[in-house]
């Protein structure tokens, strides 16, 4: 019975590490699927020239899922 507590335990402290390691990741996943806010584009347009030279939306949202 120690032995299956012992095992129980470990797997737990694993899992919580790993979703702790794997936070960022998750985080960002996230982010990527929201839309970008409409404010920040303004922002892009109005004070960064590098988005001006992008040509196409493909460019843009490249950029902006960089951003």
């Amino acid at each position: 019975m120690g032995y299956l507590a012992f095992i129980l335990f470990v797997a737990a402290i694993g899992f919580v590490f790993y979703r702790w390691a794997t936070r960022q990741k998750r985080r960002r996943r996230q982010v990527l699927v929201s839309d970008f806010p409409v404010a920040w584009r303004k922002i892009l347009q109005d004070r960064v020239g590098f988005y001006h030279t992008l040509k196409t939306e493909e460019e843009r949202q490249r950029f902006e899922k960089l951003v």
